[in-house]
């Protein structure tokens, strides 16, 4: 805190067909920083000492870019650090990177973030797919086993990550479209034109309201 430099640590090149770089926040989990690294180039999901910055260890990941931040949640008795990624959404052990769980999604890129619920694990993939409701906790691939819903959708990209207010799950399009769903079952309550642009910002929740940040 007092500004001197104690470590850096080169994850990667980050090489891209698109020419973007990376847009993952860091997690801290106890003595552990991690870091998201997808990439077309060298994909892994890295564990680094935080007050060294060594690699405590490191996990390969599918060849794509990725954007998505690890949430931690716990499932069945265990702490998992979940992330949402091209083809599939991981659950991993965060102290050891083991990989616990895999559910396929249902389209590729996976930058938006999971929303977490009591019980599930609310997704939308980027591309334009389903949402989908999925139960952590699982082993191995999960994918007919813990997904709880799926609703199709057709409002095109879905970049910002989705919002959980109480019941009620809202998820807005690249494009602006809001829809609002039932949590509990996956049903399309309402949808909606937001009154501004374009979003590529997830929204957040705060008291009884959700708040979506436009590009323009």
């Amino acid at each position: 805190v007092d500004g001197q430099h104690v470590w850096s640590k080169e994850l990667g090149k980050f090489e891209s067909k698109t020419k973007r770089g990376t847009a993952a926040s860091p997690v801290v989990v106890d003595n552990l920083v991690i870091w998201n690294g997808d990439s077309e180039s060298d994909p892994f999901l890295f564990g680094l000492n935080k007050l060294t910055g060594d690699t405590v260890w490191k996990v390969p990941r599918a060849g794509r870019e990725g954007y998505s931040t690890p949430v931690l949640v716990t499932a069945a008795g265990r702490r998992e650090l979940v992330l949402n990624g091209d083809p599939a959404i991981n659950g991993y052990d965060p102290l050891t990177g083991k990989l616990l769980w895999s559910c396929k999604c249902f389209a590729g890129r996976g930058e938006p973030t999971p929303a977490v619920g009591k019980d599930a694990l609310f997704v939308v993939n980027g591309q334009p797919g389903d949402v989908f409701a999925v139960r952590p906790g699982g082993d191995g691939d999960v994918t007919k086993s813990h997904i709880t819903w799926h609703t199709p959708r057709k409002a095109g990209r879905d970049q910002p990550s989705p919002a959980l207010a109480g019941k009620w799950l809202l998820v807005s399009s690249l494009a602006g479209v809001l829809s609002c769903y039932d949590a509990e079952n996956g049903q399309e309550v309402w949808k909606d034109r937001l009154p501004f642009g374009n979003i590529s910002a997830s929204p957040f929740v705060a008291g009884d309201k959700v708040y979506f940040l436009g590009e323009d």
